[in-house]
């Protein structure tokens, strides 16, 4: 038997005026004109052979059976876009928005990423590489990736992995045969990131006063810095995140075996999950893939420098 209902366009326009009691809002919620509002109310009015509102000099306000049938549209509405959102996020139509450093993109998630299309074919990811903290309230961003000490309000925060600074250099470095101890390092060129202090921190930490001048490139993203080292034009400070799968595959190496304590990488998103079960997909996977890449990438506390 076939549902007899007025226009979907009709139902939409009447139940957007009723929640705002304003034409002028509801025709911007569904980037509509008043007058299309105005004409679809009024042709539900004529459906029904009744008044819906009693208009008002500055607004609408909904008659008894108006209301009535505004609470039973919304309900419909909300049910209709959660059965839609589950449909997306099951059948293709999936999309993860995450915002990340470029060094963490780059240089650890994209070369995983195979592994979670393989396991989530049906889920899009949308990765925006930015230095920035991501504004949950303003942007349409599920979840972010950030360095840092955890210590952040209104969100929901995952700790993903404890950073240790530690040098690099290609194998193929011009001199590397002759650095022996940590100072040894203050007589080659040195690749820095941002500014100068992280040498000049890893130095301390190791036990050897840095010189008030320390000499080399600047680079303002960790990456390049790195990927500096891998072609040997001097030694970098890296991490397991931007150095790891490198010295794995031989590019680097690691000249003097002293890690030294930063902070951490941390999963965090908006104080309320959204109801998307992509995202929460992708959380768990995330979070299974740094759980086992940290077994591997955490050095020993014997290797490790206090600061």
């Amino acid at each position: 038997m076939a549902r007899k209902l007025p226009s979907l366009n009709a139902l939409r326009a009447f139940e957007a005026a009723a929640r705002y009691g304003r034409f002028s809002e509801a025709a911007q919620e569904l980037n509509v004109t008043h007058a299309a509002i105005s004409r679809h109310v009024r042709e539900l009015e004529q459906y029904f052979g009744r008044a819906l509102f009693r208009r008002v000099h500055r607004g609408l306000i909904l008659t008894e059976e108006g209301a009535r049938y505004r609470k039973i549209l919304t309900k419909a509405f909300d049910m209709m876009a959660a059965a839609t959102a589950d449909m997306q996020s099951k059948s293709g139509g999936a999309t993860v928005t995450l915002s990340v450093d470029t060094g963490f993109a780059a240089r650890w998630l994209v070369p995983r990423l195979g592994d979670f299309i393989q396991s989530f074919p049906n889920i899009d990811l949308n990765i925006i590489s930015t230095p920035a903290y991501a504004d949950f309230r303003a942007e349409a961003v599920d979840l972010g990736v950030r360095f840092g000490n955890g210590d952040w309000e209104d969100l929901t925060i995952d700790h993903l992995i404890d950073i240790y600074s530690y040098p690099v250099c290609s194998p193929d470095f011009k001199g590397l045969d002759k650095i022996k101890t940590a100072e040894d390092l203050l007589k080659t060129p040195l690749l820095h990131e941002e500014n100068k202090s992280w040498w000049a921190a890893w130095f301390v930490a190791a036990g050897i006063p840095a010189p008030e001048s320390l000499r080399g490139p600047v680079f303002q993203d960790l990456t390049l810095a790195v990927d500096a080292a891998e072609r040997g034009q001097g030694i970098a400070l890296a991490d397991a995140i931007t150095a790891f799968d490198s010295v794995q595959a031989g590019k680097l190496v690691i000249p003097i075996s002293v890690y030294v304590p930063c902070e951490a990488y941390y999963l965090v998103g908006p104080p309320t999950p959204p109801s998307n079960s992509a995202v929460a997909d992708f959380k768990d996977w995330l979070l299974g893939k740094m759980k086992n890449f940290q077994s591997e990438a955490i050095p020993s506390p014997e290797d490790i420098a206090a600061l």
